[in-house]
């Protein structure tokens, strides 16, 4: 497992250059990984726009500051330019993130780590964003979160047991969730994360 991880660091983003290279996919109508179809193009475009959004529109309400980790820490996110949760909540992690001395942000893309991605399976799942809260030093697994806030999994139980919601409604609704809810959830996730450090 520590191979892993270490191998993931060396091959990590900062938080900027995640973004650099979400721009640059656009420019060139292009996604990461081997699905280049014009959906997955499409929604690289379109999660461009709302972590555009969220950039220019949120800032936590909770001062993470006074949550800041004694020992320092790196919050490793597996993420890929195309997919919705990563557009909606890495934004808010990068700015919670900044407010914590102790936290370093570092992001890779899923499809290119998959021995790491199946580390940290949700329900079964390589469901993203994944976030990894690791000991800097010790690179030891603290914690996890993800895929989604806690509170937006009523919305994917309703999809997977109402066969008349498409996956274009839930999509639809989970984006108008991640709106209204303005960061709430995944601050109360994330906060109550570093207040009570769970091992995995």
């Amino acid at each position: 497992m520590k191979y892993i991880i270490e191998n993931a660091i060396r091959k990590s983003f900062s938080y900027q250059a995640y973004r650099d290279l979400h721009k640059k996919l656009v420019a060139e109508k292009r996604t990461t990984g081997d699905d280049q179809s014009d959906a997955h193009i499409a929604f690289t475009k379109l999660n461009h726009s709302r972590s555009n959004r969220w950039e220019k529109k949120y800032t936590p309400s909770i001062d993470f500051s006074a949550l800041n980790p004694e020992e320092k820490e790196i919050w490793l996110v597996i993420a890929e330019p195309w997919c919705g949760d990563a557009a909606q909540n890495v934004p808010a992690i990068n700015k919670i993130a900044e407010q914590m001395s102790n936290v370093s942000l570092r992001l890779v893309l899923r499809d290119e780590n998959p021995a790491l991605m199946d580390q940290f399976l949700t329900n079964g799942g390589r469901s993203i964003p994944k976030l990894i809260r690791l000991n800097q030093n010790t690179l030891e697994v603290m914690d996890t979160w993800g895929a989604r806030p806690k509170a937006a999994a009523f919305l994917l139980e309703d999809y997977k047991s109402n066969p008349e919601i498409s996956k274009e409604m839930f999509n639809e609704n989970m984006a108008r969730w991640y709106v209204e809810n303005n960061g709430a959830a995944i601050e109360a996730d994330l906060a109550e994360m570093l207040s009570a450090t769970v091992l995995v």
